[in-house]
């Protein structure tokens, strides 16, 4: 059983006499939804609860409150209480599903097979061992498979706990549109106008060569990599002492994505046009 501190001393105030709140005692619920603080655990055996009159005035505990240790518990403590508190008549919608939406524009559906983007179960597994540590994470998500993808987000699964770890605001209203940070990546690298070898290209925009074409495909982008690629191409040698070159590394490790050549070009590029257009150079 759990309560906590500052309800107890409200309740108290209030009525005369605390008692045991229902939204504190959902397993995963770590905080008090309403006033943010940790949620006090008495223990006691559940075979044993039952058969168990324990008022909250008979448990001798200080009204000290603890705060949240780790930034995904407010949220997580929202969402359940916000499932908890829905309306009887409140189902999932029909014909789309925002929280597969909100995972593919979070930057979980990188399989891109015949034209159709999907979620990658091994990405989403990691990302939410990372995010809620590994005792949670692989409590819920250790056995992710898109099976398993497929029914959370089509709510084919009776239990609420994976709804309320992967949950948004609005989970259940208006279609939120989705938005591939995939394609708004290759459109940066394409309006760049760079020229790019396909898997170099491929490599920094995080798919595989197969999957850029069939991304370009989904959204009709002309193959630049392809066009650029064939046009006949000269190499200028520059001389850098070793650690010219190893500062040159360092920075496109930064900012270039580990791509030393591709992240030259590209500034020598840009300064180019800023002498020919007549902007001025530091």
């Amino acid at each position: 059983m759990k309560f906590c501190p500052t309800c107890r001393a409200e309740d108290a105030e209030q009525y005369g006499e605390p008692y045991w709140h229902r939204e504190h005692q959902i397993p995963l619920m770590p905080l008090c939804p309403k006033h943010g603080c940790r949620l006090r655990l008495v223990e006691i055996p559940l075979s044993k609860l039952s058969e168990v009159f324990l008022p909250l005035s008979s448990i001798k505990a200080g009204n000290d409150v603890a705060p949240a240790d780790l930034p995904w518990e407010p949220l997580l403590s929202g969402a359940l209480n916000c499932i908890l508190s829905l309306p009887f008549g409140t189902g999932p919608p029909l014909g789309y599903s925002n929280l597969e939406n909100t995972l593919l524009s979070a930057g979980f559906g990188i399989h891109v097979v015949r034209e159709k983007v999907s979620l990658d179960a091994e990405k989403l597994r990691v990302g939410c061992i990372n995010f809620y540590g590994k005792s949670i994470g692989e409590q819920y998500f250790a056995k992710l498979s898109p099976a398993i993808i497929y029914r959370v987000c089509h709510w084919k699964l009776t239990s609420p706990e994976r709804y309320a770890l992967l949950t948004v605001e609005d989970l259940l209203g208006t279609e939120i549109p989705v938005t591939y940070p995939l394609l708004k990546k290759l459109l940066e690298y394409k309006e760049k106008g760079l020229a790019y070898k396909k898997e170099e290209l491929a490599q920094l925009v995080g798919v595989s060569p197969h999957q850029l074409d069939s991304l370009a495909n989904k959204y009709n982008i002309a193959p630049f990599w392809k066009q650029c690629g064939g046009k006949r191409t000269e190499t200028i040698r520059i001389t850098l002492t070793i650690e010219e070159k190893q500062r040159i590394a360092k920075a496109a490790a930064i900012h270039g994505n580990g791509q030393t050549a591709v992240f030259a070009r590209e500034l020598l590029l840009q300064e180019v046009n800023r002498i020919l257009t007549g902007g001025t150079t530091k």
